[in-house]
């Protein structure tokens, strides 16, 4: 079986995260892709919603998708989330070696991850970005590793949670699911409208 990790914050998880998986679970011919939500990035910091917020949200983004998976593993640990840990774990538990999808912009930070190199020896990247990330195609094609230009949205977790702190409707750029979700619990800042 051929899986693939895809590991971030999810904070909140969008539809880009759902497209560049399932246009990528094609074009790699994956059986598989599993999303890994960090406890805290190295690089990103502390999360704005909690770890079970956002893995309640994934939940939710997934559902309806067979090919479609999450893992925990990260949570789990309540530290920050190292990528070599997690491979090193998949593959400890599978006996394979993964598919790990990412971004452009995270390959340019690639080399200052912990055991960058022993990343790129221990798991087979495949790397997405949007057209005209000429870096990140060169950073790609001088590692040897797979590189797809995707035509996406500009939709991100940050954008989404500047909306909702300024009290603007992200439908559309979540799951119908998601957005009920964050507009239930209050995240981002987000205000319970009284029905009149």
């Amino acid at each position: 079986m051929r899986v693939a990790l895809f590991g971030g914050s999810f904070d909140p998880v969008h539809q880009g995260h759902l497209v560049v998986a399932e246009v990528l679970r094609h074009v790699e011919r994956l059986d598989r892709v599993v999303f890994v939500p960090a406890w805290r990035s190295p690089h990103k910091g502390r999360s704005v919603a909690g770890p079970e917020d956002r893995l309640a949200m994934l939940r939710l983004a997934v559902r309806g998708n067979p090919a479609f998976r999450i893992s925990d593993v990260e949570l789990r640990q309540s530290r920050p989330s190292y990528t070599i840990d997690t491979i090193r774990t998949w593959r400890a538990r599978s006996g394979e070696r993964p598919t790990l999808l990412l971004g452009g912009d995270a390959l340019l930070d690639l080399p200052s991850w912990r055991q960058w190199l022993d990343i790129v020896a221990e798991a087979r990247l495949v790397v997405f970005a949007r057209p005209g990330a000429a870096r990140a195609r060169r950073r790609a094609t001088a590692l040897g590793l797979h590189y797809h230009e995707l035509v996406l949205s500009s939709v991100s977790s940050s954008s989404i949670r500047s909306l909702l702190g300024r009290q603007i409707s992200v439908r559309y750029q979540v799951p119908d699911l998601v957005r009920r979700y964050i507009e239930a619990h209050g995240l981002y800042g987000w205000r319970r409208r009284r029905r009149a």
